[in-house]
């Protein structure tokens, strides 16, 4: 499953969450308290930074967002706020164009996603998967990897 902690500036554990096997949800509470921190989670099927994680990172202004790869050695993905702000705006509206592109491409344009068939979510989320890298080349973040032996 996944797991997420949060650190304050100053190194201190100010939220850990437990999620699926494949996410990590927020309350309310716990977004104010992850805010500005910095965040680091696991990725159990050993997959890089997702859309999600770039995507959380604007919205919650961290300071860096980090996704530790269940692989062997293990692989630490590094997302690093940029000098000056997140470009929030940005990277929601590069979000919510790949979404509709994905949505008109699979013929759902207007059908929400909790309804869409269990394969062609997994088609989409495919997709979704490599948007990340996307995201980060076209807006231009800091981002690098770290390999732990």
């Amino acid at each position: 499953m996944e797991v997420c902690v949060v650190l304050d500036t100053e190194g201190e554990e100010v939220l850990r969450v437990q999620g699926s096997d494949s996410s990590v949800e927020f309350t309310n509470q716990q977004v104010g308290q992850a805010y500005g921190g910095y965040m680091t989670h696991n990725h159990p099927a050993g997959t890089g930074l997702s859309w999600r994680d770039v995507r959380t990172a604007h919205h919650l202004n961290l300071l860096q967002i980090r996704a530790v790869s269940n692989l062997e050695p293990p692989v630490v993905h590094v997302l690093t706020r940029p000098a000056g702000e997140w470009a929030t705006q940005e990277c929601e509206q590069l979000c919510v164009s790949e979404f509709n592109r994905i949505k008109t491409k699979f013929g759902m344009p207007g059908i929400a996603p909790e309804d869409y068939p269990v394969g062609l979510k997994k088609k989409i989320n495919i997709r979704l998967g490599k948007f990340a890298a996307t995201l980060v080349n076209k807006l231009h973040l800091p981002y690098h990897t770290v390999i732990l032996s």
